[in-house]
């Protein structure tokens, strides 16, 4: 009668909450009975508290409402409530936590039984989701580059975007991602979305923009075994040709014709942030047109001679022909 009883432990649960995961809330559930309730004299609780590490601590919610006489559950604690104190995974995932139960006989002469047939502990939990690093640093507008993000439990990621500009993307494993620089994207963070929760990177991820690269100018139309020169005011650039068969270009401008046809030429800067632009032309390698007709024509008559049309005829003796 008007006793106390010693701990009752449950421990050994083996729980394997994720690295990583955000502890919420801890609830307790307990089916217990009195014996006896006469006089209106029952078991109530001493102490319902937490151990953690092999420590009792935390709030005790032990109430001094009377046991039944039949089975029940009661519940401590709750989605939210994390008993006055902090927790991580390892905490709970500790062969040592538990829960201890001490109860209290109220009547004052009479012996009663308290019967627990289980302790059970609910854990509740959100699996937090976060971007740890990213490489590279940065990269070129338009360039497409491969950036690999580094973070925990992106297993379950969703969206990737770049500044608010979604991007494609690879999940590798739950630590890495690989995403694709988008076509506009700008400099700012990166962020990552999932049901379980969305994260953002701390430090930015810059965008070089292209470089601006003037117009090519000059004449782009050339006889076979001819030059012409082109240039460009944005200077340090470089000239290339994509049909050396039809016409070459040197590191000054300077165009040869070689056969007949068409070559897109090219005129690529580079900047400082190794970021390249470039503009283009088009230069058409025309052969000359053959003259044809007859050489001789009596006083007072015509010949005609041929092309007939698409240029411009002269003679060198008017007085004689014209």
């Amino acid at each position: 009668g008007n006793g106390n009883s010693r701990y009752l432990r449950g421990r050994d649960y083996g729980f394997n909450i994720p690295i990583g995961a955000t502890i919420d809330g801890i609830q307790v559930s307990i089916m217990r009975q009195s014996s006896s309730n006469a006089g209106g004299n029952s078991i109530d609780e001493n102490i319902i508290r937490l151990v953690k590490n092999g420590l009792i601590l935390g709030n005790n919610y032990a109430t001094n409402t009377d046991w039944p006489t039949s089975m029940a559950v009661a519940n401590y604690g709750g989605p939210t409530n994390l008993w006055g104190t902090t927790w991580t995974p390892a905490d709970i995932n500790n062969a040592n936590f538990g829960a201890v139960l001490a109860v209290e006989n109220e009547s004052n002469s009479n012996n009663r039984t308290a019967s627990v047939d289980y302790i059970q502990i609910t854990v509740y939990y959100t699996i937090s989701i976060s971007i740890t690093n990213f490489s590279p640093a940065s990269a070129c507008s338009e360039s497409g580059v491969s950036v690999t993000i580094t973070g925990t439990n992106l297993s379950g990621v969703t969206g990737v975007s770049f500044n608010g500009t979604p991007a494609s993307y690879t999940v590798n494993s739950s630590t890495q991602i690989t995403a694709t620089l988008p076509s506009g994207a700008t400099s700012g963070t990166i962020s990552v979305s999932s049901p379980s929760g969305n994260a953002t990177s701390a430090a930015s991820f810059t965008v070089h923009p292209l470089p601006t690269v003037n117009p090519i100018t000059g004449i782009t139309t050339l006889c076979p075994l001819t030059t012409t020169t082109l240039s460009n005011t944005t200077l340090g650039g470089v000239w290339s040709s994509d049909n050396l068969s039809v016409a070459t270009i040197d590191s000054n401008g300077i165009v040869s014709g070689i056969s007949s046809g068409s070559s897109l030429i090219t005129y690529t800067f580079t900047d400082g942030n190794n970021c390249s632009n470039s503009v283009t032309t088009t230069v058409n390698v025309t052969a000359p047109p053959i003259l044809s007709g007859p050489n001789e024509v009596c006083l007072g008559n015509t010949i005609q001679l041929l092309p007939s049309f698409g240029g411009t005829w002269i003679s060198s003796n008017p007085s004689v022909a014209m």
